[in-house]
């Protein structure tokens, strides 16, 4: 055990951060350093090693801004003073002027003091606001000190989606500005973190800290997405895919004229068809996927105006009437609910074949003039603002004789 606390305190923890190039022959600790803060302090540090040897006699520093940290003060001035140190993989600083942990036993390493207490945390993560004494010591036997409750720091953590699986988001936690490390100083562990709803990650102190920070998180349900399948003059069908963690979804009809939503059907199913639609008739529809939290509590994807889907109902076939004098044949209907032009065809019954003679027009007669001897069909069809036809069949025709 012994062994093993010493291998977390007495080795230096370092973070992997730009300053640490220094140490490998870069440009140099001032030039990659980043402060913490505007305003700078004074501090007094001093390093003694094995017997009381003084290796940096107590010196005053106000170059630093506060919120540095004693590391980085460190760092600087044995820098400054060309004593080497040593770090051991790129984390732990482990020796100063070629003195080492364990050099005079096992429980033999470096420690540091400030304001002559023993700090809980690391060197790193010690921050400095000024006024501060800093002694560095070389220590024979282990110093044991308390760790820290993890409950003082903070941890954020963002919303996910659900998938159906265990979701394991890895949140962000912090302390007096010092971002924790997963592994070194905190485990994860999860629960009801699968379902839609309210899930909790437990921040579990490991190393310098102990105890748990409960963190909680929603996992939210996606939006539906919803198709039209089929429209016709009285009913339309919506279909959409099945979202991952919902029970069931709700159908909803939005009134522009109110701004209100209206409830038409909760369903299990991945589709819905509304009947008795007026023909011609605009309908605004919405789908929300929904589920119910443990409480009971129910939880539904968030959806807006924009999310709704239109559908513009099919217009009933023109009614047409036609009749016949010297080579002209006039055509006529009346109004179909919804329509918002017409279109005329010619209809050959040895072909089977439908001739657009009209396109478009808002009228509801028109006539033909020089139209041959014989039998002719015709066909009306009333078109929405969608630009989708009335269902037509040859019952639709009028037959008209020119003599």
């Amino acid at each position: 055990m012994i062994k093993r606390i010493l291998s977390l305190f007495i080795c230096i923890c370092l973070l992997c951060s730009p300053w640490l190039s220094a140490a490998a022959g870069a440009d140099g600790f001032e030039s990659d350093f980043q402060p913490f803060g505007e305003q700078e302090m004074a501090v007094t540090i001093a390093v003694i090693g094995h017997e009381d040897a003084v290796l940096v006699e107590p010196t005053r520093e106000t170059s630093f801004p506060a919120g540095t940290s004693v590391l980085e003060v460190l760092v600087y001035v044995l820098e400054q003073r060309g004593i080497s140190y040593t770090l051991k993989d790129n984390h732990y600083l482990c020796e100063i002027a070629g003195l080492k942990e364990k050099d005079y036993g096992e429980s033999s390493g470096w420690m540091n003091t400030v304001n002559g207490k023993y700090p809980a945390l690391s060197m790193d993560k010690q921050y400095l606001y000024g006024g501060e004494d800093i002694v560095v010591r070389y220590v024979e036997e282990y110093v044991q000190i308390e760790t820290t409750p993890i409950t003082r720091a903070q941890a954020s953590v963002s919303n996910q989606w659900c998938t159906g699986t265990a979701l394991k988001p890895h949140p962000q936690v912090w302390l007096n500005g010092y971002v924790l490390r997963e592994g070194i100083d905190y485990i994860l562990n999860y629960a009801q973190n699968t379902a839609p709803g309210e899930a909790t990650v437990y921040v579990v102190g490991i190393g310098d800290f102990t105890g748990v920070l409960t963190v909680h998180f929603r996992i939210l349900l996606k939006k539906p997405v919803p198709k039209l399948s089929a429209v016709s003059a009285a009913a339309v069908k919506l279909t959409w895919a099945k979202v991952a963690g919902a029970a069931y979804y709700r159908v909803y009809e939005y009134l522009p004229t109110s701004g209100k939503y209206t409830l038409l059907a909760t369903t299990k199913a991945t589709g819905i068809v509304m009947k008795n639609q007026a023909a011609g008739s605009a309908h605004y529809y919405l789908v929300k996927a929904c589920a119910k939290e443990k409480s009971g509590t129910e939880v539904c994807s968030a959806v807006a105006r924009k999310d709704c889907i239109k559908a513009v109902m099919l217009c009933k076939a023109p009614a047409v009437k036609g009749t016949a004098q010297a080579k002209r044949v006039n055509l006529s209907w009346k109004r179909c609910a919804g329509a918002a032009y017409y279109r005329v065809y010619a209809y050959n019954p040895k072909t089977g074949h439908y001739t657009t003679l009209v396109k478009s027009t808002a009228k509801q007669s028109i006539s033909f003039t020089k139209q041959t001897k014989g039998t002719h069909y015709y066909l009306v069809r009333a078109f929405n603002t969608a630009h989708a036809g009335s269902a037509f069949s040859t019952k639709n025709l009028v037959k008209v004789s020119v003599k």
